[in-house]
């Protein structure tokens, strides 16, 4: 009898890199994006790309605070968040959270897909008021294509934990304590799905010519 599929990972934040429990390498949703060229990664200075970081890691704080049932303590993220600049970012997160009175369910949780062999690291996984199953990522800077394609594989990665994800939702948060949800259509899932998987094949096939192309050449050297 094969073993069962495994979607649990091994993440190394040092060195992002996510292997599986054999410890082979699987490659992320970012980095296939990038490699691919759907992501332009010129367009994002490292001042935008550290308030995003820093954005991630307070969301994460005050999640798993009001989970654990510290409120106060979460308070204490605003004020953080006060200090470095980014309460407005907060607090639009904090405030659509709210609202849409989520349980988180994992959050900001290595996964893997087991069938495809990659892996990410999806913001939040929760559950809505009325019970369904979806993915929020968090964005504080501008709407681009590519992001509809990064949540469509993150819901790849929860479904195999989580059962069927019936939302997708990209949250905007900006400086003035605002925030923007982007709720992905059905009708854009199949579309987003397909460039994804498309991605996913050309980075691999770039990898195995990557690998093959040294052997090739020693082996037809007196001809080339």
């Amino acid at each position: 009898m094969m073993p069962p599929l495994s979607h649990v990972v091994a993440f190394d934040e040092a060195t992002h890199t996510y292997r599986d429990t054999g410890g082979v390498i699987q490659p992320s949703v970012t980095t296939v994006l990038h490699a691919v060229g759907l992501v332009n990664g010129d367009r994002y200075t490292d001042e935008a790309r550290d308030r995003g970081t820093l954005i991630h890691k307070l969301a994460r704080v005050h999640l798993e605070t009001i989970a654990g049932g510290a409120p106060g303590k979460a308070l204490g993220m605003l004020a953080v968040a006060g200090e470095r600049g980014v309460h407005g970012y907060l607090s639009g997160f904090v405030n659509y959270i709210n609202e849409r009175q989520l349980t988180p369910l994992a959050i900001e949780r290595p996964m893997r897909d087991p069938l495809l062999c990659y892996a990410g690291t999806p913001d939040l996984i929760a559950k809505d008021r009325r019970g369904a199953v979806g993915v929020l990522d968090i964005k504080s800077g501008s709407i681009e294509r590519w992001h509809k394609v990064q949540v469509e594989a993150y819901a790849r990665l929860a479904s195999h934990a989580h059962g069927p994800i019936t939302w997708r939702v990209i949250l905007y948060v900006r400086a003035n304590g605002t925030a923007r949800a982007v709720t992905v259509p059905p009708a854009d899932w199949v579309t987003a799905d397909q460039v994804w998987l498309a991605a996913l094949r050309v980075y691999r096939t770039r990898q195995l010519w990557a690998r093959t192309d040294e052997e090739w050449r020693r082996a037809n050297a007196d001809d080339v």
